[in-house]
């Protein structure tokens, strides 16, 4: 059995899903064994015969300690959101490839879906290609919306019934993390660009909900106030309030006076300076850089002083922390910012001319990679792809058996040029009730 989420977004051009599966823990249990019925007549009494020392044959078998009854674990409560799950059960991948755009017909609906095989540390596989036809009913007791949750048995590219989809709406979230921020004293929290955007809102865009922890203003500086990456590192984990990444998506900021390996900020928690093997749970930024000539408004200026590049930079930084590499095809979060200070003009100085958003290829990574690529902990930064496994097709577009678009002229001919009056009318021509968006004029 399995447990997990499935993130629907809804866009202007319909919908696009992902999920992901956990399988749920099976413990075992050993029951007593069962003594044997005494006999009616009673056995005279023997002496035993004495056994010489040395190996024992036939020790014993699994029938001498009883039966083994295997327990399901529970499954998580929905009426507290958004599931943490083990990253030790990751299973699979949900590559949602059909599900219904602006409507669908009658109480149910078909949801056609892939599922990609997960082995650590990442590698996937098409296993199977489903297929399930949700019915729409009255939610168990504890899910926030009851009238949002819907039943079906699965089934597979034969029609052969091989499980059963149940599925109810949590959140309107498509994910749930933390962040914490620690600070050496004397280096700002990078909390605010002091003109409106936050973590709060930031995330808010994302579709991620946040929980941020302004932690430690007091951080011991190890060997002066410049940083290796290392030393970064172990801070974090000397530092950081107590975390269980199977309980919490938990990122670490650390703010400090400089960095030996960037002026900027760093995801230092990779490859050889991730000295605990969990990958992306860390980054750091510097408040004391001097801003380089040439950067607009903030040039000259002490990094933490300049609210808006500051608070960007570790944005970007989580990013990284995400999953997510450099995007140079606009001036969005995962841009660098030395790029953005160089498209600055006279009328659009840096960092007036910060984009406080993701760019959309950025925005369905997040809401759509699979678990492992954005999760602390499970895959290393750089190993996240769009195509290994195929991350969810967006859908464009929908054919629906039974609806049609009739178009009507109002005039015959009209001369060349000239406007032309039409009716429009959406029919529906099944022999059900089909629901639709609202059509204005």
């Amino acid at each position: 059995m399995y447990d997990g989420t499935l993130r629907v977004e809804c866009h202007n051009a319909g919908r696009t899903a992902s999920g992901d599966l956990y399988q749920r823990t099976v413990r075992i249990l050993t029951l007593p064994p069962i003594d044997p019925i005494p006999p009616l007549v009673p056995i005279p009494p023997f002496d035993p015969v004495p056994v010489p020392p040395g190996p024992v044959e036939n020790p014993g078998s699994m029938s001498d300690f009883g039966p083994l009854l295997p327990i399901l674990s529970g499954a998580p409560n929905p009426a507290n959101g958004i599931p943490i799950l083990r990253r030790s059960r990751y299973r699979y991948y949900v590559r949602v490839t059909s599900l219904p755009e602006l409507f669908y017909r009658g109480a149910g609906f078909t949801l056609g879906f892939e599922l990609w095989r997960y082995t650590a540390p990442n590698g996937w596989a098409l296993e199977s290609t489903l297929s399930a036809r949700m019915i729409r009913m009255a939610a168990p007791t504890g899910y926030p919306s009851p009238s949002d949750y819907a039943e079906g048995d699965v089934k597979n590219a034969t029609g052969s019934v091989v499980g059963r989809l149940t599925m109810g709406w949590l959140s309107p979230y498509y994910r749930r993390c933390s962040v914490e921020i620690d600070t050496v004293s004397g280096s700002e929290q990078p909390t605010t660009d002091a003109a409106g955007h936050t973590w709060q809102s930031v995330m808010d865009e994302l579709g991620w909900q946040v929980d941020v922890r302004l932690s430690d203003t007091n951080v011991a500086e190890p060997s002066g106030d410049s940083w290796s990456d290392a030393e970064m590192h172990a801070a974090m984990l000397a530092s950081r309030d107590a975390v269980n990444l199977d309980r919490e998506w938990r990122y670490h900021v650390l703010a400090v006076k400089n960095i030996d390996s960037t002026p900027r900020g760093i995801m230092y928690d990779a490859a050889g300076t991730d000295s605990n093997n969990v990958p992306r749970e860390g980054i750091g930024i510097p408040s004391h850089w001097t801003i380089d000539p040439g950067w607009g408004t903030v040039s000259g200026q002490r990094f933490g002083t300049a609210s808006a590049p500051y608070f960007r930079t570790a944005i970007h930084e989580i990013g990284h922390a995400l999953g997510l590499v450099h995007n140079f095809a606009d001036f969005g979060f995962m841009c660098t910012s030395d790029v953005i200070a160089a498209g600055g003009t006279p009328s659009n100085p840096f960092p007036n001319n910060i984009q406080w958003s993701y760019h959309t290829d950025n925005l369905k990574q997040l809401r759509h990679y699979p678990d492992p690529f954005v999760r602390p902990g499970a895959v290393a930064f750089g190993g996240a792809s769009s195509t290994t496994p195929a991350i969810t097709p967006t859908d464009l577009e929908v054919d629906v058996d039974g609806l049609a678009l009739v178009v009507t002229p109002l005039l015959g001919e009209v001369p060349i040029g000239a406007p032309v009056r039409v009716g429009i009318g959406l029919v529906n021509r099944s022999a059900q009730p089909m629901r639709v968006p609202p059509i204005s004029a």
